[in-house]
């Protein structure tokens, strides 16, 4: 039954996967590969970038732009690029073209949020009509410019805006707010650093001082206007500014300067294709040669005017009969392209009705199949419920045997408790004992003052003892409750080794015990410091406790790789393997009389291992009966990964 069940099931995924297989092929043949929006966006601003350098690439590329977005109804796309068109066609003076197209972006993107591309859009469509001299339409599309500016919160697009206002007062012969609005445009365009802005408004600075007839003041505004298109790459401005200096050196009687700006300005529209500059520059250069009383060239060069106009003309209509072989080239294209949707859809509904027949098909072998699985899934979950409570059953029984290992081990905790707490009493309880004796003995004057300092320095090792004790045993018990804290930071060894010495001045003087600090002081490591000086306390403890008289303990470390290794060596009486295999069990706490008879508790070696442990650290023995023992503690130079 199952495996009938499984044919079944194959015999679906099949048909479907054919189904799907054909649609993949059907639209794999008909359908072009399709651009995102990102890809559009990138062509357009690609093209708005160098509409001024090269404007017919750029118009090559915005009209690449329109199909790609076409292809997916991507409007906003659509806007865009008919704007970049009308930007180019308006950089080579064709003002008529540029509004055609203009307009048609206005038509898309008026409704969107688009402000400063809006911006843009008005203030060409602005400068348009002042250069076809309709100064009203040109302010009415400025003030719409500067509306979509403020929109935008955009600062810098005022600053433009500024300069198209100044140009249509130029144009107007109203130049004092010509004048005006070009300072102001040009101390924003200064604050927002725009090369490209700076350039033009200096141009027209200076266009209003030749037109006022300030001709001694127009040079350093044309120097300016030059160096600024320069850095912009702004050729249509520097070819221009070229005729403008041409037009002043012209009227300062410096003909051979004004030649070669003019034969630079006409050099450099070639480049952009904008005929106005060649038409100017011809005009300045005949003047030039009718200056030099040159008659044939002047003739020349008003003939080449003259051509040059005709040609003009000539271009003009040649742009528009290809403005128009362009149009009906991309209503082709889009046309296909409705033409491939509509069979793309008719394949789709061909798609979609196949899909409806595997539907059916496929619900009578639900239906079918639906008991059977009922039945298996029941069978299922029978078995994993068995499995469920076998697995709870052991889990139980595991839980007892770690419950039953906790209780045994809870009682050897209290076992050694008890044990340690015997001994740490009595430990305590001789030294106050001592104590309380000197101290009853100097109240009753039973002892001179000298004799009580005496007994008191020889009650001072004790006295440090039971102070290490109670030491060690409050660390312990914080530890066994709460946990110990850390605090790790990079610290000097040199000072905490030196702080020993003075800890256990008179322990060492008692035995007579040399103890050397051989601890470089620039040597530093990453630990805790209140960690390291209770270890350090205790291992220089044990150290002088197995000591004998006149002996040797020297502290020393050495680096090894990102290592740390300290050692704490003494002469003292040393251990065998078999003392040394008890020192770090935790729960024997190991501890032997001292050289002395000094007794302990095995709890500070314990104390120290877990607080190693605690900062990722760890410790070592060497040790041979009669020869001494080193202990060795591997520290971090910097923090553990």
């Amino acid at each position: 039954m199952k495996s009938y069940c499984l044919l079944l099931c194959l015999l679906l995924f099949c048909t479907c996967l054919h189904a799907q297989t054909q649609n993949n092929e059907g639209d794999s043949e008909k359908q072009p590969a399709i651009a995102d929006t990102a890809e559009i966006n990138k062509l357009v601003n690609k093209s708005v970038n160098i509409y001024l350098q090269y404007p017919d690439s750029a118009r090559a590329i915005a009209e690449r732009a329109i199909l790609l977005s076409k292809q997916i109804k991507y409007n906003i796309g659509i806007g865009s690029s008919f704007a970049a068109i009308g930007y180019s066609y308006w950089a080579q003076s064709y003002y008529a073209f540029s509004l055609y197209f203009l307009f048609s972006a206005e038509s898309y993107l008026k409704d969107t949020r688009r402000y400063g591309d809006l911006s843009m859009l008005y203030r060409i469509i602005a400068r348009n009509y002042t250069e076809m001299g309709q100064f009203n339409q040109a302010e009415l599309y400025l003030k719409k410019s500067e509306a979509n500016a403020a929109l935008s919160r955009d600062n810098g697009k005022i600053a433009l805006i500024y300069n198209e206002s100044s140009l249509i007062d130029l144009r107007k012969k109203n130049y004092d707010g010509a004048w005006h609005k070009g300072n102001v445009a040009l101390q924003l365009a200064d604050k927002y650093n725009d090369t490209l802005l700076t350039g033009i408004i200096y141009s027209r600075l200076g266009d209003i001082l030749q037109e006022t007839g300030k001709i001694n003041l127009i040079k350093p505004y044309l120097d300016s206007a030059y160096r600024w298109s320069k850095l912009s790459s702004n050729n249509r401005l520097r070819s221009l500014v070229l005729n403008d200096y041409a037009n002043y050196y012209l009227a300062q009687k410096n003909i051979e300067g004004a030649l070669a700006s003019a034969n630079a300005a006409s050099l450099l529209a070639d480049s952009t294709g904008n005929i106005a500059v060649k038409i100017a520059a011809a005009s300045i250069l005949a003047n030039c040669y009718h200056a030099k009383k040159d008659n044939d060239l002047e003739l020349a060069y008003q003939i080449k005017y003259s051509l040059l106009e005709d040609s003009s003309n000539t271009e003009y209509r040649k742009k528009g009969f290809q403005l128009f072989q362009q149009f009906f080239s991309l209503n082709s294209k889009l046309h296909d392209l409705e033409t491939e949707e509509h069979a793309n859809l008719v394949g789709r509904e061909r798609i979609r009705f196949q899909h409806i027949i595997i539907v059916v098909l496929g619900m009578f072998v639900i239906i079918l199949l639906a008991g059977l699985i009922t039945i298996y899934f029941l069978y299922r979950e029978k078995n994993r419920l068995v499995e469920q409570l076998a697995d709870r059953n052991e889990a139980v029984i595991h839980q007892k045997s770690i419950i039953e290992q906790q209780s045994q081990h809870l009682v050897q905790v209290n076992d050694l408790k008890t044990k340690l707490f015997a001994v740490i009493s009595h430990d305590l309880r001789t030294p106050i004992s001592s104590l309380r004796s000197i101290m009853g003995l100097f109240q009753k004057q039973g002892l001179t003052e000298e004799q009580t300092v005496a007994l008191l320095k020889k009650m001072l090792p004790a006295l440090d003892a039971a102070d290490l004790t109670l030491s060690n045993l409050l660390n312990w018990s914080l530890k066994q409750m709460t946990g110990l804290k850390i605090n790790q930071s990079t610290m000097s060894l040199f000072p905490v080794v030196e702080e020993m010495a003075r800890v256990f001045e008179f322990a060492l003087q008692q035995k007579n015990i040399t103890y050397s600090n051989n601890i470089p002081p620039s040597l530093k490591v990453y630990f805790d410091e209140h960690h390291l000086t209770i270890i350090l306390r205790n291992l220089v403890s044990n150290a002088i406790k197995f000591t004998p008289q006149n002996g040797f303990i020297s502290v020393a470390a050495k680096q090894d790789g990102d290592k740390i290794i300290i050692s704490v060596r003494d002469t003292g009486q040393g251990m065998g393997p078999e003392d040394i295999a008890k020192l770090f069990i935790s729960t024997s706490y190991f501890s032997t009389r001292g050289t002395s008879g000094e007794k302990g508790t095995g709890l500070g070696l314990m104390l120290c291992k877990e607080l190693l442990e605690l900062n990722g650290s760890s410790v070592f023995v060497e040790s041979s009966v009669g020869k001494g023992s080193t202990f060795y503690l591997n520290l971090s130079v910097k923090p553990n990964s």
